[in-house]
């Protein structure tokens, strides 16, 4: 009897173990994630254009119908898309009973898909006709982004909704200039830092999502449910 416990036991163990191992690997995504599209974007992709600039430029340009570096930067930011849905999964699994951080997996998992959903709508040429475009990349995507950060704020502790706070602050300040910009491409007129606006507003949530990994690959902490 005793024996067939402690084999019951090590089993139990053995499950509990490779569980834990699949979710590390997981939430591991969210830091990948976040690195490999910055690579993909602004290492690969970029360098590939000639004249391209990651100041005056906008992200979209890299993944456009017309961009040379559209064929090398698809398959890349799918992957991305992926490992963000991945990392989504890990964040579920993470979550036990708080079901903010459970929302806030749901948020990511949807970021992803609606990310691999956008593919078919690139854009076409540097205007505002892109109207599918503008809906998938310039009001859905920056809605899931603010939901996502805005539900993922408080579940981690105070330090992470204080960084999270001052991310929606960042992220705030990128979308007012990138309306700005957008605003300068309506007119007909030159714009000189709607890449650096882009990236400022996306780079706020791409920190935000490898730091949420690391928060939840460091320990999940033992805090009241909510």
């Amino acid at each position: 009897m005793n024996t067939q416990t402690a084999g019951s036991n090590e089993m139990v163990a053995s499950v509990v173990t490779r569980h834990e191992v699949v979710r590390k690997v997981l939430l591991f995504c969210g830091i990948l994630s976040s690195l490999f599209y910055v690579i993909s974007n602004d290492v690969i992709a970029a360098t590939r254009i000639p004249g391209y600039s990651r100041i005056s430029d906008p992200i979209s340009e890299l993944s456009a119908t017309y961009s040379p570096a559209r064929p090398t930067l698809v398959p890349l930011i799918i992957l991305y898309e992926f490992l963000l849905i991945a990392f989504g999964i890990g964040v579920w699994q993470s979550a036990q009973e708080k079901r903010l951080l459970r929302v806030t997996s749901a948020f990511i998992i949807a970021f992803g898909v609606l990310g691999l959903a956008s593919f078919p709508f690139p854009m076409t040429q540097r205007n505002l006709s892109d109207t599918m475009h503008i809906i998938t990349m310039g009001i859905l995507t920056p809605l899931l982004i603010f939901l996502t950060i805005g539900f993922g704020a408080s579940p981690l502790g105070k330090w992470f909704l204080l960084y999270s706070i001052l991310t929606l602050i960042v992220f705030a300040i990128g979308g007012v200039f990138v309306g700005m910009e957008t605003a300068k491409v309506a007119a007909g007129e030159p714009v000189y830092w709607y890449g650096l606006a882009e990236r400022i507003l996306f780079g706020a949530w791409l920190l935000w999502i490898a730091v949420l990994s690391a928060m939840l690959l460091r320990s999940y902490p033992e805090q009241n449910k909510m």
